[in-house]
């Protein structure tokens, strides 16, 4: 039988709608009251505590409606239910029916055993007796789909439904574009996931966006109501049309955390490679986690909840701060993670909730903040995906954060004596920020992926960092000397003479390797027979690029600008460009930057442009071809490139260039612009040089054409491998299809190195093929020169090379033509390199 709740700011009308509903009905209906709260001076309010209770005393599996007088008390409600436990809320239907008449009709309906949709929709239209004998025309509200808060008329309500489409759905970016959307504008969201037919929640919650768990190819349906409501709809329209702007790819298949053993007597465990290397040392444990508060009453509810903002703010400076000190030093993706904590502290969900235990419940806010943010966090961790939990450590590191400001207490300390290996459950992102390196050789933590949040800013500290090695992990005592074997991904917990023995040997060959390498980064390699090698880094920005210099990078092969379009709500000025590409070119000096022009389109939409949806985005209106249709967009790209130019050796890059004549029209644009810096008299490099992306079949077949128009290329094997193989490289079933050592794809390599050394044309490679070190001799006995790589592989792959320059590279002359597929390539150039 279906429960009822009466929840009023008044006990007696409560207590007396109670008895009304007990007469009413001949059945036995379980009914609870929550009315008022427990102060002999002020009694009027709602306590989320006793609605709770409520709830909890007459819950059935049948589910609980729930009736609420004033708007304050459906606040008190909602956070009653953030605290049932799991499998409940659901169950628990919230009406927007008037308070009497809607009581009246639940109790008589659930008391003839009527199912709860049935019991929901005959109390919201309990008004039409009335409405019928006072001859009053109002329609009654429609029943929803599913259970959840209406407000407002639902007449001045805009509705409309999205699949998603993009990659990851509405992960952390997409959730705080829609927060940011709604800023400023007067009108109320609720959004759910219709797909997994959830409750609707308010949309300026990051947290609430984030729970919906809403994946690539589920239906989310929005309801905005208020006096800009129109206005909100175009905006959030426009955003998933175009898939927020990212790629539409079919997410790679997420990998599942193994459950590890808890028993401490397991000698060896087996984490996640976060960072690469070897590490021998003493362990030493770091407590993180929320932290016990005790449960103390607020002496004066005003001052707690000006202590709460007050301890919010201070914690915003304090990352805006982190944000700031790093900008130089991580990447754009590394300080995103910070931005994103910001706008948690902006969520007014956590605030409203945490304001509502204080006032109804008379309790500190130190206490009802890690209410609040353990109850958040629990939510996140019960997530089916991965994107989602790491989302809940985001907002665990915040609230952390804030309970510091709040009591003044740090919780956690490291104070390091001697060179340790750090084991900890699990570590939050300004942990990572925060530790000093030069005592710990490694970290490993029980919980966590190698695509968390915190993964991502610990594989900048250059030491063997392994994640997700299981509970066991922790029963490892303090000082307990262990080894962390971050090559092959092992834990061993306490090492045998044997196998510490080979560690140690590993270790040394490890760090003599490392150690040459690094002296040597800056030195060219050069072959036996006189060739230079250029060795370059790819590049997304200012700080990647003075990455990319420390590690001994000779110029960019590849500076990817797409960045600058997609992580903003509107496209990039001239200003802003020319101010990142003078930083990079002053970065390099006279090492060469190839600048590429904005590869958008297609498979990566911009959020705040209509264009269009396609079938097969990859064969789209993508790279160069959605430049020349937008002239304006990339004559203000090309202009800021040639004023930057006067400051370094920049070069213009075209992605995508299937014929030459779009090379002539995009030349053509090109001196349209140095015209009008001419006539300017602004200083630019007129002699800059221009060169093109080879990543279609069609550029294989043009070269010769294509090279009177051009003064360098470089292969994108990334996009030629998927193009020449009709291989979709994300789609984990053709996999092997979508591999550069297929026989075809060297082909076509093989044709373009040696095509443009004829004539002569510098070639490059920039793809993922270029740091592969097994087919490197392979490029080499191609004629390849020139890589373009990731900066952190550079001082490796330098020292790789010199060990491996004086081979003979003949003998793999004929392993395109012999080989069939990719296993017998990769095998014969396996026996080589032993």
């Amino acid at each position: 039988m279906v429960g009822i709740v009466i929840v009023s700011h008044s006990k007696a009308l409560a207590d007396s709608l109670l008895a009304m509903a007990r007469e009413v009905s001949d059945k036995d209906v379980p009914i609870a009251a929550a009315g008022g709260v427990d102060d002999p001076y002020h009694p009027f309010g709602t306590d989320a505590m006793k609605i709770l209770e409520a709830i909890q005393e007459v819950y059935t599996p049948d589910g609980v409606v729930v009736f609420m007088d004033l708007g304050s008390a459906i606040l008190s409600t909602e956070t009653a239910l953030d605290f049932l436990e799991d499998g409940q809320k659901e169950n628990v239907w919230l009406s927007h029916a008037p308070l009497v008449e809607g009581v009246a009709s639940a109790v008589v309906q659930a008391g003839a055993d009527l199912p709860i949709d049935e019991v929901f929709k005959e109390s919201a239209a309990s008004l039409r007796p009335k409405e019928d004998q006072l001859g009053v025309s109002a329609e009654p509200d429609d029943q929803p789909d599913e259970p959840a808060v209406q407000t407002g008329d639902p007449e001045d309500t805009i509705q409309a439904s999205f699949t998603l489409k993009n990659t990851l759905g509405i992960h952390a970016r997409p959730a705080s574009r829609i927060v940011r959307a709604l800023s400023g504008l007067d009108a109320d969201l609720r959004i759910r996931n219709r797909s997994k037919k959830d409750e609707f929640v308010k949309g300026k919650s990051l947290n609430n966006l984030m729970m919906l768990d809403a994946r690539r190819g589920d239906e989310v349906e929005l309801a905005i109501s208020g006096p800009q409501a129109g206005k909100t709809m175009k905006k959030l329209e426009e955003m998933f049309r175009n898939h927020f702007g990212e790629s539409t790819d079919p997410p790679t298949e997420e990998k599942q955390p193994e459950v590890q053993k808890s028993d401490s007597d397991e000698p060896i465990l087996e984490g996640r490679i976060v960072s690469g290397g070897l590490a021998i040392g003493p362990a030493v444990h770091f407590q993180g986690g929320l932290p016990e508060i005790e449960k103390r009453e607020a002496q004066d509810p005003d001052q707690e909840i000006r202590r709460l903002t007050e301890a919010i703010t201070q914690s915003k400076r304090e990352i805006e701060s982190i944000i700031e000190k790093h900008r130089g030093e991580r990447t754009d993706e590394e300080i995103g993670i910070f931005e994103a904590q910001i706008v948690m502290l902006e969520d007014p969900d956590l605030f409203t909730k945490t304001e509502a235990i204080i006032r109804n419940s008379n309790l500190s806010a130190p206490y009802a903040w890690r209410t609040t943010v353990a109850k958040a966090v629990e939510q996140f961790d019960h997530a089916t995906s991965d994107a989602i939990r790491m989302r809940g450590n985001d907002l665990l590191d915040v609230g952390i954060r804030v309970l510091k400001n709040l009591s003044g207490d740090s919780f956690f300390s490291l104070d390091l004596q001697e060179p340790s290996v750090l084991l900890a459950d699990q570590l939050h992102p300004s942990d990572v920020t925060s530790i000093d390196t030069e005592n710990i050789r490694a970290i490993c933590t029980a919980k966590g992926t190698e695509t968390s949040h915190s993964a991502i800013l610990s594989r900048s500290l250059g030491i063997p960092v392994l994640f997700g090695l299981g509970p066991s992990l922790l029963d490892v005592p303090d000082g307990r000397m262990v080894a962390v074997d971050a090559e092959g991904g092992s834990f061993y917990k306490e090492p045998a003479k044997g196998e510490l023995k080979t560690l140690k040997s590993r270790l040394d060959e490890y760090r003599s390797r490392r150690d040459a390498a690094l002296k040597k980064k800056n030195q060219p390699v050069v072959l036996p027979e006189g060739d230079q090698l250029q060795i370059m880094a790819n590049i997304s920005s200012v700080d990647d690029a003075q990455h990319a210099v420390e590690s001994g990078a000779e110029g960019s092969g590849l500076f990817r600008t797409e960045f600058l379009y997609m992580n903003n709500d509107q496209p990039p000025s001239g200003e802003q460009q020319f101010g990142i590409y003078k930083s990079v070119a002053e970065t390099f000096g006279d090492r060469p930057v190839a600048v590429r022009t904005a590869d958008i389109g297609g498979d990566k939409p911009l959020p705040y442009l209509e264009m269009g949806e396609e079938l097969n985005p990859y064969l789209g209106w993508r790279g160069i071809r959605f430049s020349l249709d937008d002239k304006e967009l990339f004559q203000t790209q090309i202009t800021a490139i040639l004023k930057a130019s006067a400051f370094g050796n920049l070069s213009i890059m075209l992605p995508m260039v299937s014929t030459p004549s779009e090379i002539v029209r995009a030349k053509q644009i090109i001196q349209n612009c140095k015209d009008e810096l001419g006539d300017k008299d602004t200083a630019f490099n007129r002699q800059i040089r221009i060169g093109v992306m080879i990543e279609v079949p069609a550029a294989v077949f043009t070269l010769e054409k294509m090279f009177s128009q051009v003064d360098f290329i470089s292969i994108g094997t990334n996009d030629l491998t998927q193009y020449v193989m009709a291989a979709d490289r994300n789609n984990s079933r053709v996999s092997e299809l979508g591999s550069y050592y297929q026989p075809a794809v060297l082909h076509a390599l093989r044709q373009i190195i040696q095509t443009a050394n004829n004539y002569p044309v510098p070639v490059s490679i920039c793809g993922e093929m270029a740091g592969d070190q097994l087919v490197t001799p392979l490029l080499l006995q191609m004629g390849l020169r020139r890589f373009s790589i990731t900066a952190a592989e550079i001082p490796l792959f330098k020292h790789y090379l010199r060990e491996i320059a004086s081979r003979d590279y003949r003998e793999l002359t004929d392993v395109i033509d012999v080989c069939n597929d990719a296993d017998a390539v990769k095998e014969r150039l396996e026996t080589f390199r032993e």
